[in-house]
């Protein structure tokens, strides 16, 4: 459609995982990628320069396999190992109604991710295939999460990887409970249907929606927001004396500099998203148009548009950063739109 677009597109997990020919238990999943690794929570010591050893009342999160330090979490911290988190999603039945297709760990092996597929449905014409991530990250600042993310066929655009609010199914805290609320998440099949169900009359309603030029122009103002000028400037103004700093001037003119350069950006990222509106190409011509085309042409510049930082940062930026968040920002801001007609 445009050289900005990746070609030889899949999901963009795919970028972040291997897919297996056939569907797999979790531990199954563990084992034929060797990622039965152990992780190991120990105590951080402090060393005064008299060389004192003092407790630090911290610990680190450490592979003894890789030598490398994950995080630093406090005493109350409690996790699984990959193989535990399996077993765990095994005995539940989860991975017997929703096989593990595709499955991964981080470059430094913190985090794992398991992709269960769901059944296939459709939105109008438009096939849509239904899948749920689980991930699990050891570093101290994340949760164990289980989300919904539709893939529309068409194109692959992966509907949402975001781990927040709209499709967001289960976060457990990594506090003394945790084992026991992972147990309890295996209530996750049910609750699973629910928010499929939930979620498909949401893009039944998307389908429906027919979208002005300027409810197309209120809809990725939404999805695309401007920087906020006025809180950059008190930001600044309450971290610094302008009587005194004699660089007020120049950090003035950097916030400017900054506020413009955001400002392109969304402005670039609203006309792009409205080229792929505009020239929409599905089996189903009735969705041009519409809120589901609009919300479409937003996730599929998220998963394969304005190419930087390649396919592998494109992949783990839209399945788990900030192009992921932005996916989201783009279904909250069509569900606002349906609620509001």
């Amino acid at each position: 459609m445009t050289n900005l677009i990746l070609d030889n597109r899949k999901p963009v997990w795919a970028g972040v995982t291997t897919q297996f020919e056939k569907g797999l238990t979790a531990e199954q999943a563990v084992d034929a990628l060797g990622m039965d690794e152990p992780i190991k929570k120990v105590p951080l010591y402090g060393i005064d320069e008299d060389g004192t050893t003092y407790e630090t009342k911290k610990y680190g999160l450490v592979s003894p396999n890789r030598g490398t330090m994950f995080g630093v979490v406090g005493p109350n911290y409690s996790f699984l190992n990959n193989l535990e988190v399996a077993q765990v999603l095994d005995s539940s039945g989860l991975t017997q109604q929703y096989p593990v297709v595709a499955a991964g760990q981080t470059p430094e092996g913190a985090g794992i991710v398991f992709v269960l597929q769901g059944k296939d449905t459709r939105v109008g014409k438009d096939k849509v295939k239904q899948y749920f991530l689980i991930a699990e990250g050891r570093t101290g600042g994340t949760a164990y999460r289980q989300a919904f993310t539709p893939v529309r066929v068409h194109c692959f655009n992966t509907l949402t990887s975001a781990w927040r609010q709209a499709l967001q199914i289960m976060s457990i805290r990594h506090d003394r409970q945790f084992e026991q609320g992972l147990q309890m998440s295996t209530n996750f099949a049910r609750v699973a249907m629910e928010q499929q169900k939930r979620t498909m009359a949401t893009f039944e309603g998307m389908a429906t929606f027919k979208l002005g030029t300027e409810g197309l122009a209120q809809y990725l103002a939404e999805a695309y927001p401007m920087p906020d000028r006025v809180a950059q400037r008190r930001d600044l103004v309450q971290s610094m004396d302008l009587m005194s700093d004699p660089l007020v001037a120049q950090r003035l003119d950097h916030l400017n500099q900054s506020y413009d350069y955001y400002k392109r950006q969304a402005e670039n990222k609203r006309s792009f998203a409205e080229q792929l509106f505009n020239t929409w190409d599905a089996d189903d011509p009735s969705l041009k148009g519409t809120l589901w085309a609009a919300y479409n042409a937003v996730v599929e510049a998220e998963d394969f548009g304005y190419n930087k930082g390649g396919a592998k940062g494109i992949a783990e930026s839209a399945t788990f950063g900030t192009r992921a968040a932005t996916k989201v920002l783009a279904l909250e801001a069509a569900t606002s739109l349906l609620l509001s007609r």
